[in-house]
């Protein structure tokens, strides 16, 4: 009886994971697309050729974009040998008036605690989504969810908070005349890991 029972529940597994989605890029845009190709899906897509910045090894959008369906500050593809191999997407949600009301360190520490429910709304949604795609994420922390398909490619989400965005510790500067920018910092990464030697 367990015997049995075990086996239907490892079938039950492997057909779950097996009718999953594969993890192959973004957007139409498949791993392993030029350059030339991913700027030509991208203006396909309705992205003004003046919204994309292209650079030897990446191109970056700095206009807002959608993710599943969560909105984003902006995004950039990565290339090695012209080559697609990574996407990240970037939102902050920032301490609103930074320049007319001046936090200190314990303020700052406040916000944080007080607007982390806006952080958990934009995770739900992304869960959401990439659940009903991808089928429940391998690693699931409060400040990283990870996905990872039987093609070996990944999709990762990563929260961060800095007590101070403008500073490089992101801890509040002693004398920064405007006092503490609490942010946190939301990125999500779609990314075909390079085969080692």
């Amino acid at each position: 009886m367990k015997k049995s029972l075990l086996s239907i529940l490892l079938i039950f597994t492997y057909l779950v994971s097996f009718a999953q989605s594969q993890i192959t890029g973004i957007w139409g845009i498949d791993f392993n697309s030029s350059m030339n190709t991913v700027t030509q899906k991208l203006i396909s897509r309705g992205i003004s050729s003046s919204d994309i910045l292209k650079s030897p090894t990446n191109i970056e959008l700095n206009s807002p974009v959608s993710f599943a369906s969560e909105n984003f500050d902006g995004c950039c593809f990565f290339f090695d040998k012209n080559q697609f191999k990574m996407v990240m997407f970037n939102k902050a949600i920032q301490y609103e008036n930074a320049f007319t009301t001046h936090l200190t360190y314990k303020q700052a520490e406040q916000w944080l605690a007080n607007n982390r429910y806006k952080v958990n709304q934009v995770l739900s949604s992304l869960k959401s989504d990439l659940v009903a795609k991808y089928g429940t994420p391998h690693l699931d922390r409060e400040d990283r969810i990870l996905w990872k398909s039987s093609n070996g490619n990944i999709i990762e989400i990563e929260i961060k908070k800095a007590l101070d965005a403008n500073s490089e510790l992101g801890m509040p500067e002693m004398y920064n005349e405007y006092g503490a920018i609490p942010q946190f910092t939301i990125t999500v990464v779609i990314v075909q890991p390079q085969k080692s030697l």
